[in-house]
C-alpha cells in the first residue's frame, strides 16, 4: 500500500518538542517535562483549521518510527480526524476573544527581545483603562462645556467620583462583568475606580499571558530588565469594547523635571516671587490658602525636615505636608514632592498640602496610581502631576489614560497641573516632542521662565536644561487654545493644528531649597514653576470660594479680554541640541502666554467664564446705612443692560468690602434671580465700610462693577475694671492682676490690656473669655513695702472704644528674710585665717523676682563679734581672714542681718569650725610575692601617726583604732579591724581570691576620731596560674568512629611548672580516651582522642518497586499507541505484535537505577550506645608544696 507523505506548509506552525518521541540511541533514561504551552500558543496553532490539521497530521507522522510510514492512508484516518476535531475546539474559543487595538507594547518595536519573560515575575497594579460609549463621551463634552458657563444652572455644579462613574463610565454591569472574567482568570482585582475609568489588577506573567492571550518578553532598558507583551491583547468579544486596554506592562518610569538641591548663593526667595507676581496685594485681602487643599502625585513622600527648614527659613507658618499612602511606605524620600510641597506652600502659606504616595512596580509607574487615586477619591480641587513622558515614547493606551483621568478630574472640579519638562524642545533621542501627561485639553501646562532683573523674564534655559515645549502629535488643537501670536499651523508644517504648550511659563531657576536643615541651596525645573502655579490657583479657589475645575480655557480668555493679567516675556529661547523656540511677542512655544500677575489674574478669573459682549451696568442699594458693629447688614444689587433694553441678567455678584483698604470678598457670589439679589454681609468692625459688587457676566453681558456703597459702624463704649488677688501683698510676692471688660454685645472685644502699678505699665495681657465678662490676667511682682495703685488700660479695638479703669489700692509690709552663712576654707586648721560670706535673700521667694536688699551683717564667734558691721553689696557681705582662737577646738559663727525699710531682719544658722585631725600612716606587707593560684595569702597592715602631723589637737599618745580595707588595685579583697599591741595598731586579711598575673594591693585606713584617713604604698603579689582551653567543647561521632581534639595551655604569671591532663570515659559505653602527651610544661597543647566501638554492616541490593512500575506503564503506553485497523494488514500485524511482546519482556525488568540497602547487626554489649555522653577532664599543676586542680567538661553526641 502506498505511504501517504504529509507536505511541509510555510502557514503550519513547527511541530511542538514534546510531540516528537526521542530517537533510539538517546541516553536519556527518563523523559523530560514537556515545555509548557501557553494560551497565545494554542492561538497560533488555531490560526486555521487547515493549517491545524497538517500540523496534526505531521506530528503523528513523524513522531513514530520510519517503519510506521508504510501504513496506508486509512490506518490514519481516526486520529487525523481527533486532530481535525481539537483544532475545531481550539478555533471556537480563539473565535470567542477580540485584539485589543494597538496593544502591542513599544518595547516590542523599539528594543531587542531577550525572550520569554519568567513565569513568575510579578506584574502588580496594572490599570486596566475602561472606555465609555462614543455617546457617553459626547456628552461628557457638553457637561463640561456647561459647568464652566457661568450663565448655565449647572455652573459649578461639580461631580462626585461616582457621580461621574454612573454617567460618563462603562456601566455597573460591565464592570461587575470585567472584574469576574479578570479574577477567573487568575488576576487579582486590587480596586476598581469609582469613576469607571479603570480597574486596577495584579498577577504573574504566567496569569497575564492566560488571560489576556498574549506573550510577554523581557527587554533591556538601560541597566533595567522590563517585561512588555510582544503580542497585541485580547479579550472576551462581549467586553472587549469597554477596554481599551492596559495603561502599562514594562513600569517605566515617566522623568520628574527637578533637579536636586544644590549649593547656591544667590537662589530666589518666595520674599522675590510675592514682589516679582503681585502677591502682595492678595495677601492683604486675606488670600492666602486657607481653607484650600494641593494634591501632588508622587512616588516617596516628602523629606519632612527639609521642608521645615525651608518654611522656617522663609519666615512660613509651619505647616507639614500631609501623606496619604496609596501601598507601601516607601523607605526614601522624593526631592520632586519635597520641591512641590515647598513651593506651592511658598505661594499659598496657609494651603493644606496632601502627598499621595505610591511606589511602583515592575508593571506600573506610582506616579500614574498616585494621580488615578487622587482624582477617583477627590482628595484636593488642585492636583500636581509633576511628571513628563514623551509622546513617541508611551502606549495610545499610556495617553489615553491621562486624557480620560483628567477630563474626570475637570468633571469634579479638580484643576489639574503638569509640568512641560525641562529638555526644551527635545523630547528624545529621535528629535521633538512634548511631554504627552501635559498635552491633554484638561490641564494647565505649565514652562518655565527665568529672572533676569526683579521683575524681567526671560525663557528658561540654564546648564543644559530649558522649558519644553511644542506641539502635540496626539492631541487637536482644542476650541479654547487661541490667543495673540499662536502659530497658525504646527511647527512640522502639519496642516491640522494640535494642543500647543505651554499655556503660561513661571519661576524655574535657581529657586530657594534646603537639604536637611541647611538652607544654602538651591533647585530647577518647570517642577517649581508647576508647584508656583498650584499656589496661585489655590489663591483663586479661595477667592471665588469653589474650585474652578479646568482653568487651561480661562488662562486664553484673560488673554484675550483683559490686559495685565500676563507678562509677556519676549527673550530668551529653549534651545538645546539645535532645537528649540524663541519668546516672541504674545503667544510662542517658548513661553506660552507669558508669567502672571497674580492679583490681576485672581481679581479676574471669574469674569473670564463670561462669553456675553453687551455691557451691564450693577447698583447697589442703599446707598448709605449707619449700624451698630455686629449689626446685619443687607445689601441688594440690581444689575440690567446698560442700554436699558435686553434679556434678563444671569450669573453671579460678588459683594467686595473696602474696609482696609483693599477690596477682601465678603461671603460667596450670589446667583442672580429676575436680574436681582440680596446678601447680607454679616457683622462689620467699626468704622467706614465701602461696598461694591462685581457682576460675573454671563452669555449676553460682560461683567462690571457698581459704584460704592457706605456702610458706617460705630464702636461700643467699653466698661472697664481691674481687682488683685489680694489687697495686702507680701514684699517680694506676686499678685495675680485681673481686668475685665463687661458688654452683652454679640461681638467680643479683642486685644490687650495694659496693667499699670504706681503709673507705670508693669505688663500687658491678651484679652479672652465669653461674655458679658472677658477677662485679661496678669501676674505682677511686689517688690518695696508701703502704698500702692494698681489701674487697668485698654486702646480699644475695631468694635469697643478705649477705656481706663478706677485704681485700686493695695498695702505691702515688710518681707521676711533668710541669711545663709558659708565659711572659706571649708574645713578649719588650728591657726590658718578664714573667710566669712552672708548672703541675704527672701524667705518666701516668687519665681521671676530678685528682691535687693539693703543695710548691714555683724559676724559672730559665740557672743562676740568678729569686728564692726558690714555694709550689704549685691545682697550679701563679706567677712575676710578672720583668725580664730587657736586655743579652742570648737568655733560657732552666726551672721545677723540688721534689714532695711523694706525687709525684716534675720540670722544665719550657727556654723560650727573644729579643729582638723592628726594624719596617719599606713605599711602594708605581704605573706609571699609569689604564690600558686588559689593558695592563700596574708595580708598585714600597719597604722601609726604620721610623722609629720600636727599636734595641735589630735591626741597622738593613743593608738589609732577603726576599719583598714584592703584592695586589688581598685577591687575590694575584704575588711578587718584594727588591733593594738604594744602601742602598735595592726589589721590582717587572708585571701585566696587573687587570679593569675601581678597584682597591686593596697590597704586603706577610713580613721577616727583623732586619726585621719590614709592608704598605703601599694604590694606587688604575684599569682602563677594556667588556662586550658580546647578546640571543640563537642564532638559528634557515629559508633566505630574516633574524634581527636587539641588542648591548649597557656601560663601566666610567670608559672613553668609541668601542667598534667587526665581524662575520666563514661562507664559502660564502649568508649576510651586519652591524651598524648599527659603533661605539657609551659605553653604547649595536647590532644585528646576520643574512641567509640560500632557493630559490623552487610548490603544487598533492592529493585526500586517504582522504577519496576515504570516499566509497567511504559508497556501499556506502547500497546495503547498501536494504530487502528491492523486487521487489515495480517503480516504486519504479526510481527509488531512479536516486536511488542519482545519489549514488554525487556522492559518489565527495566528500571531507572537500582539502590543500595544497608542493614546493621544486633548490637553487642561493647557498641556505643547512641547519645550525648559527657566525658571528665583534669589537669593540675604542682608548684612547691602548692598544689592546684581544674575540671571542664566534654560532650561527645553519639548518633
Amino acid at each position: 500500500m502506498k505511504p501517504v507523505t504529509m507536505p511541509a506548509t510555510d502557514s503550519a506552525p513547527p511541530i511542538h518538542p514534546a510531540a516528537v518521541k526521542p530517537p533510539r540511541n538517546s541516553t536519556k533514561k527518563c523523559p523530560a517535562r514537556p515545555e509548557r504551552v501557553t494560551d497565545s500558543t494554542f492561538q497560533q496553532v488555531a490560526q486555521s483549521t487547515e493549517a491545524t490539521a497538517t500540523r496534526c497530521g505531521r506530528m503523528l507522522y513523524e513522531g513514530f518510527p520510519h517503519a510506521m510510514r508504510r501504513l496506508s492512508i486509512r490506518h490514519w484516518l481516526p486520529p487525523v480526524f481527533f486532530c481535525l476535531l481539537l483544532a475545531s475546539l481550539a478555533s471556537a474559543q480563539t473565535a470567542a476573544y477580540q485584539p485589543l487595538p494597538h496593544s502591542t507594547s513599544l518595547l516590542a518595536s523599539q528594543t531587542t527581545s531577550l525572550g520569554a519573560a519568567p513565569q513568575n515575575v510579578r506584574l502588580d497594579h496594572m490599570l486596566l483603562l475602561l472606555q465609555p460609549s462614543p455617546a457617553q463621551s459626547t456628552a461628557l463634552q457638553t457637561f463640561l462645556a456647561e459647568v464652566n458657563n457661568s450663565a448655565s444652572p449647572a455652573f459649578h455644579h461639580w461631580l462626585t467620583p461616582a457621580q461621574f462613574g454612573q454617567q460618563f463610565g462603562p456601566s455597573s454591569d460591565t464592570v461587575a462583568a470585567l472584574t469576574t472574567w479578570l479574577t477567573g482568570q487568575g488576576l487579582t482585582v486590587d480596586a476598581v475606580a469609582q469613576g469607571h475609568q479603570w480597574i486596577e489588577i495584579s498577577g504573574t506573567v504566567a496569569t497575564v499571558e492566560q488571560a489576556f492571550r498574549t506573550r510577554i518578553e523581557s527587554y533591556r532598558t538601560g541597566t533595567d530588565t522590563r517585561y512588555a507583551n510582544a503580542v497585541p491583547l485580547s479579550a472576551p468579544a462581549n467586553l472587549a469594547p469597554s477596554i481599551a486596554g492596559l495603561v502599562s506592562i514594562s513600569g517605566i518610569e515617566a522623568t520628574t523635571p527637578a533637579t536636586p538641591p544644590q549649593a547656591s548663593t544667590a537662589a530666589i526667595t518666595p520674599a522675590q516671587l510675592v514682589s516679582a507676581y503681585n502677591l502682595a496685594p492678595l495677601y492683604a485681602r486675606g488670600l492666602n490658602g486657607t481653607g484650600e487643599s494641593i494634591a501632588i502625585a508622587a512616588r516617596a513622600p516628602v523629606d519632612a525636615t527639609s521642608l521645615a527648614a525651608f518654611r522656617a527659613a522663609h519666615s512660613l507658618p509651619a505647616a507639614p505636608a500631609a501623606t496619604v499612602l496609596n501601598g507601601a511606605a516607601p523607605a526614601s524620600f522624593s526631592n520632586q514632592a519635597t520641591l512641590a510641597a515647598a513651593w506651592a506652600g511658598a505661594i499659598a502659606p496657609q494651603a493644606s498640602i496632601r502627598v499621595i504616595v505610591s511606589p511602583g512596580t515592575a508593571s506600573t509607574d506610582g506616579i500614574d496610581l498616585s494621580a488615578a487615586y487622587a482624582v477617583d477619591h477627590d482628595l484636593a480641587p488642585i492636583l500636581l502631576v509633576d511628571a513628563a513622558a514623551c509622546e513617541s515614547s508611551i502606549t495610545s493606551q499610556h495617553a489615553a489614560f491621562y486624557t480620560s483621568l483628567f477630563a474626570q478630574a475637570a468633571a469634579e472640579g479638580i484643576t489639574v497641573i503638569v509640568p512641560t519638562g525641562n529638555a526644551g524642545a527635545n523630547c528624545s533621542a529621535s528629535g521633538t516632542g512634548v511631554n504627552a501627561i501635559a498635552a491633554t485639553p484638561y490641564n494647565v501646562a505649565v514652562g518655565g521662565s527665568n529672572f533676569t532683573s526683579s521683575s524681567t523674564e526671560s525663557a528658561w534655559n540654564q546648564n543644559g536644561l530649558a522649558g519644553s515645549g511644542g506641539a502635540s502629535t496626539i492631541t487637536p488643537a482644542p476650541s479654547w487654545q487661541t490667543a495673540a501670536g499662536d502659530p497658525a499651523s504646527d511647527p512640522d508644517g502639519s496642516v491640522t493644528r494640535h494642543r500647543y504648550l505651554p499655556d503660561i511659563a513661571l519661576a524655574a531657576g535657581n529657586l530657594a531649597a534646603c537639604a536637611g536643615r541647611v538652607c544654602n541651596s538651591a533647585q530647577s525645573g518647570t517642577a517649581a514653576s508647576a508647584a508656583i502655579f498650584a499656589g496661585i490657583m489655590a489663591l483663586v479657589d479661595q477667592a471665588n470660594a469653589s474650585p474652578e475645575g479646568n482653568a487651561a480655557p480661562v488662562l486664553y480668555t484673560l488673554a484675550q479680554r483683559q490686559q495685565g493679567v500676563f507678562h509677556d516675556i519676549v527673550t530668551g529661547n529653549t534651545t538645546l541640541n539645535g532645537n528649540g523656540y524663541d519668546a516672541t511677542t504674545g503667544y510662542d512655544l517658548a513661553t506660552g502666554l507669558g508669567s502672571l500677575d497674580a492679583f490681576a489674574f485672581v481679581e479676574h478669573f471669574a469674569s473670564a467664564q463670561a462669553t456675553g459682549t453687551q455691557q451691564s451696568v450693577i447698583t447697589l442699594s442703599p446707598s448709605y446705612q449707619n449700624v451698630s458693629p455686629g449689626a446685619q447688614v443687607t445689601i441688594s444689587a440690581t444689575v440690567a443692560a446698560a442700554t436699558g433694553s435686553g434679556p434678563v441678567p444671569t450669573g453671579t455678584v460678588t459683594f467686595y468690602d473696602n474696609f482696609t483698604g483693599s477690596p477682601v470678598q465678603v461671603g460667596s457670589p450670589q446667583q442672580l434671580s429676575s436680574g436681582q439679589v440680596s446678601a447680607t454681609l454679616g457683622t462689620l468692625a467699626a468704622g467706614s465700610h465701602s461696598i461694591t459688587g462685581v457682576y460675573s457676566g454671563d452669555s449676553n453681558y460682560t461683567t462690571d462693577t457698581s459704584s460704592p456703597v457706605t456702610v458706617l459702624s460705630t464702636k461700643f463704649s467699653t466698661s472697664l475694671s481691674v481687682s488683685s488677688s489680694t489687697l495686702s501683698p507680701a514684699i517680694g510676692s506676686t499678685i495675680t492682676a485681673i481686668a475685665t471688660i463687661q458688654s452683652s454685645q454679640t461681638i467680643a472685644p479683642t486685644g490687650s490690656i495694659s496693667f499699670v502699678l504706681d503709673g507705670a505699665v508693669a505688663g500687658t495681657a491678651t484679652l479672652n473669655g465669653s461674655g458679658p465678662n472677658y477677662t485679661a490676667t496678669l501676674q505682677i511682682p511686689i517688690t518695696t513695702s508701703g502704698s500702692h495703685t494698681l489701674a487697668a488700660s485698654y486702646n480699644g479695638d475695631n468694635n469697643y472704644s478705649s477705656a481706663t479703669s478706677n485704681p485700686i489700692t493695695l498695702t505691702t509690709g515688710k518681707g521676711s528674710t533668710v541669711t545663709t552663712l558659708s565659711a572659706l576654707p571649708a574645713t578649719y586648721t588650728a591657726g590658718s585665717p578664714e573667710t566669712f560670706t552672708a548672703v541675704i535673700s527672701a524667705a518666701s521667694p516668687t519665681s521671676g523676682t530678685s528682691p535687693s536688699f539693703t543695710g548691714t551683717v555683724t559676724f559672730y564667734d559665740g557672743a562676740t563679734a568678729l569686728g564692726s558691721a558690714i555694709a550689704l553689696i549685691n545682697n550679701q557681705a563679706v567677712l575676710s581672714k578672720v583668725t580664730l582662737d587657736s586655743t579652742l577646738k570648737s568655733h560657732t559663727i552666726t551672721a545677723v542681718y540688721s534689714g532695711d525699710d523694706n525687709w525684716l531682719t534675720s540670722t544665719s544658722a550657727p556654723l560650727v569650725l573644729t579643729v582638723q585631725s592628726a594624719s596617719s600612716a599606713v605599711t602594708l606587707t605581704a605573706s609571699s610575692s609569689v604564690v600558686l593560684a588559689g593558695s592563700p595569702v596574708t595580708l598585714t597592715a600597719s597604722v601609726n601617726e604620721a610623722a609629720s602631723s600636727s599636734t595641735t589637737t589630735a591626741t597622738t599618745t593613743a593608738a589609732p583604732t577603726g576599719t583598714v580595707v584592703f584592695y586589688d588595685g581598685t577591687n575590694i579583697l575584704g575588711s578587718a579591724t584594727l588591733a593594738t599591741s604594744q602601742g602598735l595598731s595592726t589589721a590582717q586579711l587572708v585571701t585566696t581570691n587573687l587570679s593569675g598575673g601581678n597584682h597591686s594591693l593596697t590597704a586603706a585606713y577610713l580613721g577616727d576620731t583623732n586619726f585621719s584617713a590614709a592608704t598605703s604604698s601599694p604590694v606587688t603579689v604575684t599569682v602563677q596560674s594556667y588556662s586550658v582551653t580546647p578546640s571543640a567543647t563537642s564532638l559528634t561521632l557515629a559508633p566505630g568512629q574516633s574524634g581527636v581534639i587539641t588542648y591548649t595551655v597557656a601560663a601566666t604569671g610567670g608559672l613553668n611548672s609541668a601542667v598534667q591532663f587526665g581524662c575520666d570515659a563514661p562507664a559502660n559505653t564502649g568508649t576510651t580516651c586519652t591524651f598524648n602527651p599527659t603533661t605539657v610544661s609551659g605553653a604547649g597543647t595536647t590532644t585528646l582522642t576520643i574512641t567509640t566501638t560500632g557493630a559490623s554492616t552487610t548490603s544487598s541490593n533492592a529493585r526500586d518497586p517504582l522504577h519496576r512500575k515504570g516499566g509497567e506503564v511504559f508497556l501499556g503506553m506502547l500497546l495503547c499507541l498501536t494504530p487502528l485497523g491492523w486487521r487489515g494488514n495480517r503480516r504486519l500485524r504479526g510481527r509488531m505484535l512479536s516486536l511488542f511482546l519482545l519489549a514488554a519482556i525487556g522492559l518489565a525488568g527495566l528500571g531507572c537505577s537500582t539502590t543500595k540497602i544497608s542493614s546493621s547487626l544486633p548490637p553487642s554489649s561493647t557498641v556505643t550506645p547512641p547519645g550525648s555522653l559527657q566525658f571528665t577532664i583534669t589537669t593540675a599543676v604542682t608548684s612547691g608544696s602548692q598544689t592546684t586542680t581544674q575540671k571542664s567538661y566534654l560532650t561527645v553526641n553519639v548518633t
